[in-house]
Parts: structure tokens; C-alpha cells; sequence
């Protein structure tokens, strides 16, 4: 299992950065997400976590990090899509963590981690921040 690779994205100004840390047992996602083809920019991230999980050791913890400033509708299905299949794995026993970050008056994006989390049927630590 270890010798998957991280999975490691440069952000751009309209995607958000991926920071899947193998060995940490962090995996991030922070910026904006905004990308022109939503599809094309999830689905290698669908994926490796397919890949990740069906090796991955259930007593180990994973901690997800959602750190995103703005992110539109098409991104918000591919986030939910993402976040549901860890809930998969989390419903399966592996023990998973979620941090959900959003920044002080951001209500629209607290909000849309507590929905997140309702969906995905795992308990997220809604965290609030003054700045992402």
C-alpha cells in the first residue's frame, strides 16, 4: 500500500490545489474551484482515491482538509462525489477525519460543509478561520 504515490496538483487561478499526502495520511484540497472542464479535473482525483482506499489500512486515520475559498456548482457535485466515497470507506470502518475550513462571515460556505457532511454521512469538524 505504501508505495502508491501522493497526489500532488499545482492550484491555478480556477483550480484548487490537491495535496493528497500518502505517507502523512493528509489530504487537502484548498483555493478555488472554478475549472473550465470540471470533469477533466476530477476524475483522476475520483480515481486515485478509489486506488488509495480499496489498500488503504482501516486503523490507520485519514484527515481531510477542505480549505476552499470559492467553488462553483459543477465543482460542488464533484466535491460531494469526492466526499461521499470517502464516506463509503468511513461507513466501512476505515477511520477518517474531515476538517472543513471556511472564513469568518462566510456563512454561504459554512453552510455548504454542513450539507456536505449531511450527504456524505460523515461527521465533518466545521472550522472557522480568519483567513483561508
Amino acid at each position: 500500500m505504501d508505495n502508491m504515490d501522493s497526489l500532488k496538483i499545482a492550484s491555478t487561478q480556477i483550480t484548487p490545489e490537491i495535496n493528497f499526502d500518502v505517507e502523512k495520511k493528509i489530504f487537502v484540497i484548498s483555493g478555488e474551484s472554478r475549472p473550465e472542464n470540471v470533469k477533466d479535473f476530477f476524475e483522476p482525483i475520483l480515481l486515485w482515491i478509489d486506488n488509495y482506499f480499496s489498500e488503504a489500512n482501516k486503523q490507520t486515520k485519514h484527515l481531510f482538509q477542505i480549505k476552499l475559498e470559492y467553488f462553483n456548482s459543477s465543482s460542488a457535485k464533484y466535491l460531494l462525489t469526492i466526499l461521499k466515497k470517502v464516506g463509503l470507506f468511513y461507513q466501512n470502518g476505515t477511520e477518517i477525519i474531515v476538517q472543513w475550513y471556511y472564513e469568518t462571515d462566510d456563512d454561504d460556505m459554512k453552510e455548504a460543509g454542513e450539507q456536505m457532511s449531511e450527504m456524505s454521512k460523515m461527521p465533518f469538524e466545521i472550522i472557522e478561520v480568519d483567513k483561508l
